[in-house]
C-alpha cells in the first residue's frame, strides 16, 4: 500500500500527463463547449491548477474518484466529501494516512485541544477537481467585478467560496451571477458571504494622531530625554548577539513590545511617520549581506513603488529622535496583474543593531478573534524570546501564531490558504486577532520547546481574523526563492 509521499509523487506524474489528455478528468457539470479553455484561465496564474496547501486534496483526488474535498475540525475529526458515498471504504484507506501524516506535526497546542480523530463521510456535490477549475475561471474574471473581496475553495462545504463587500452584497452578487451565467458555472457551485472590505492595519492607532510631540516636537514637555525619566527603558541588556552561546536577555520589568530597544527583533513596534502611522517590526533579515528587517509595504509612505531611504523610527519618536532604518527594497513586484506580497526591507542604521531568528515572547498568549488590544508585555526571566528554527508553509486548519505590537500573541486555525484577496494573488486567512497596528507582525508555527517555524507576515485584518502573507511569497517578492534562497537569510 502506497503511503502519502508516494501517492503525491504519483499525482505529480499524473498532472504532467492529464495536462494533455483532458478525458482523465472527471467531467464537469456543465458541458464543456458552454466554459472557455481552462489553460487559457490558467495561464494567469502562476501556481497553475492547484495553489499551495492543496497537496493532499490533489493526492486524494488522484486517488478516490468522486472526491470533493476535506477538512480537520477543532477537535480533530477529518470530514471529506465523496459524491458517491459507496466509495467510502476505498476513501477511508487514503484519509487515514492523511490524517496520519497531519498528525505527526501537531503542535502541543493542536494535540490539547484535538482530542478525537474519526473519518467523517459526507455527500458531495461537486468534486474537487471540478471546484479548482471553476475556482481559476471565477479568480479570472473577479479582477473585474468591483466589490469582490476575496475568492478560493472552501473544502468544508464542498463549494467555491467569495467574500463580497458587506455594504452592497445584492449589487456585487448580481453582477456575480451574470458572470457566472455567461461562463456556464452553475451558481450553487459559489458560496457568497459578506466580507469587510480590505482593511490593511497600519495606521488606526489613536496614539499616531494625538501624541503631541509628533504634532508639535517644539512644545517644552517634549524637549526633556524620555531616557532621563525611565532610564531602563532606553537600555537594552542584551549585550550581546543572540547566535552567542552564552547570550542570556532579561529585559527590565515591564518592557513591552512598544519599549524602545537597541537592537531590534520581530514583534516590536516600529513607525515611520512619512507612511502617517505604526506598524509591527516582522523579523530581521540578512539580505544581499545588509542587516535589515521585513515589513509591510504599507507600512511605507508609498506602497506602489519603492520609497529609498524612507526612515522607520523607535515608537516614542519625536524630531530630535535617529532613525533606526531605511527602506530600500520595495519591489511592487505584479504576477498575471495581481500583486505578490505586501513587503518591505529596511536596513539597519545609525548603529541599531537585530537579532536574526528573534521574535519577541510576551507574557501570555491566547485564543481570541475579535480582541483590539492585548498583553503586549515581554515574557520576564531567561525565556522573552521565541527561536525560528526554520520557515514553514500554511496547511488547511492547522493553528498558527502571531505577535503583533497592539494585540499581542494570538493563535488561531488557517481557514483560508492561499487565497486570492484584493490585489494580491496567494494569501491565507487565521481566526486570530489582529488590529491597528498589528501590520507586519510575523506569522509563527509555535511548538512546545519555544521554538518555530516562520510561516509569514500579517497583511490585513478582516471578519476577527487576520490575512498573511505566505513565505514563498515573501520570497518571490525579493528574488529568494530555488537556488537564490541564500540572499534572505532569516534564522
Amino acid at each position: 500500500m502506497h503511503n502519502t509521499k508516494s501517492i503525491l509523487l504519483a499525482v505529480l506524474t499524473t498532472l504532467a500527463v492529464s495536462a494533455c489528455h483532458d478525458e482523465d478528468q472527471p467531467s464537469p457539470v456543465t458541458p464543456a463547449a458552454s466554459r472557455p479553455s481552462l489553460e487559457a484561465s490558467q495561464a494567469r496564474s502562476p501556481f497553475g491548477r492547484f495553489r499551495p496547501g492543496e497537496e493532499h486534496s490533489v493526492a486524494l483526488a488522484q486517488a478516490v474518484p468522486g472526491f470533493g474535498g476535506f477538512y480537520i475540525d477543532d477537535v480533530g475529526n477529518l470530514h471529506a466529501y465523496l459524491q458517491d458515498v459507496k466509495q467510502s471504504g476505498q476513501a477511508r484507506a487514503a484519509l487515514v494516512r492523511v490524517l496520519a501524516e497531519r498528525q505527526r506535526d501537531y503542535t502541543e497546542t493542536e494535540r490539547r485541544l484535538r482530542t478525537r480523530s474519526e473519518i467523517i463521510i459526507h455527500q458531495g456535490q461537486f468534486t474537487f477537481l471540478q471546484l479548482a477549475d471553476w475556482r481559476n475561471q471565477i479568480e479570472n474574471f473577479t479582477t473585474t467585478v468591483p466589490g469582490v473581496v476575496w475568492v478560493g475553495l472552501d473544502e468544508h462545504v464542498n463549494r467555491v467560496a467569495m467574500g463580497v463587500d458587506r455594504t452592497r452584497p445584492a449589487a456585487v452578487e448580481a453582477l456575480v451571477t451574470r458572470k457566472l451565467t455567461d461562463l456556464g458555472i452553475p451558481r450553487e457551485v459559489v458560496s457568497i458571504e459578506s466580507a469587510e472590505p480590505v482593511d490593511n492595519c497600519p495606521v488606526d492607532d489613536p496614539s499616531c494622531t494625538t501624541d503631541p510631540c509628533t504634532v508639535n516636537p517644539d512644545d517644552p514637555s517634549c524637549q526633556q530625554d524620555p531616557c532621563t525619566i525611565d532610564p531602563d527603558s532606553c537600555t537594552d541588556p542584551g549585550g550581546i548577539y543572540p547566535e552567542d552561546p552564552s547570550f542570556s536577555y532579561a529585559p527590565a520589568p515591564a518592557r513591552t513590545l512598544g519599549s524602545p530597544f537597541e537592537r531590534m527583533f520581530g514583534g516590536i513596534r516600529i513607525q515611520n511617520p512619512a507612511a502617517g502611522g505604526r506598524c509591527t517590526l516582522g523579523f530581521p533579515v540578512f539580505y544581499d549581506g545588509r542587516l535589515s528587517f521585513v515589513t509591510n509595504s504599507h507600512c511605507t509612505p508609498s506602497p506602489e513603488y519603492p520609497d529609498i531611504n524612507s526612515k522607520f523610527y523607535q515608537p516614542h519618536w519625536d524630531i530630535r529622535t535617529p532613525e533606526v532604518a531605511k527602506e530600500w527594497k520595495d519591489p511592487y513586484k505584479r504576477s498575471g496583474g495581481l500583486r505578490i506580497a505586501d513587503a518591505a526591507i529596511a536596513e539597519m542604521t545609525n548603529g541599531f543593531g537585530a537579532y536574526v531568528g528573534y521574535v519577541a515572547r510576551p507574557a501570555t498568549r491566547g485564543f481570541s478573534m475579535h480582541a483590539t488590544t492585548g498583553d503586549t508585555t515581554l515574557a520576564a526571566g531567561s525565556s522573552p524570546w521565541i527561536k525560528i528554527r526554520g520557515e514553514g508553509t500554511v496547511a488547511k486548519d492547522a493553528i498558527y501564531d502571531k505577535v503583533g505590537a497592539t494585540t499581542g500573541w494570538t493563535y488561531g486555525y488557517a481557514r483560508r490558504v492561499c487565497i486570492k484577496y484584493g490585489s494580491y494573488e496567494c494569501v491565507s486567512w487565521v481566526s486570530a486577532s489582529a488590529w491597528g497596528g498589528d501590520s507586519g507582525a510575523p506569522v509563527l508555527r509555535y511548538y512546545a520547546d519555544g521554538t518555530a517555524l516562520l510561516i509569514g507576515i500579517v497583511y490585513a485584518k478582516e471578519s476577527g481574523g487576520f490575512w498573511m502573507n505566505p513565505m514563498s511569497q515573501i520570497r518571490r517578492h525579493f528574488d529568494a526563492s530555488g537556488s537564490s534562497a541564500a540572499r534572505l537569510r532569516t534564522y
